[in-house]
């Protein structure tokens, strides 16, 4: 339970050491989870900023960036599915 007025930042991280195929496709990506109090919940956020290699923009923006979202709510949903269960 969170005070009133207070909220955290969980953790900010930046992701360099890809493997597969993303390694040719992402310098590094920066991710950040902020927690903060909803009323009687609290809310999340979850936040990642890709930064592509030179000359790949097109593919993150067209072919990466929907993947990843796509997957990011997926992970989300299960994560919340997960902490309600508990």
């Amino acid at each position: 339970m969170f005070a009133a007025g207070i909220f955290a930042v969980a953790r900010e991280r930046a992701i360099t050491d890809f493997t597969g195929p993303m390694r040719r496709l992402v310098a590094h990506v920066r991710g950040e989870w902020t927690f903060a109090p909803g009323g009687s919940d609290c809310l999340v956020r979850w936040t990642y900023s890709s930064y592509p290699r030179p000359g790949r923009r097109f593919l993150i923006r067209g072919v990466a960036a929907p993947l990843w979202r796509r997957y990011a709510k997926a992970t989300l949903a299960r994560t919340v599915a997960v902490v309600e269960a508990h």
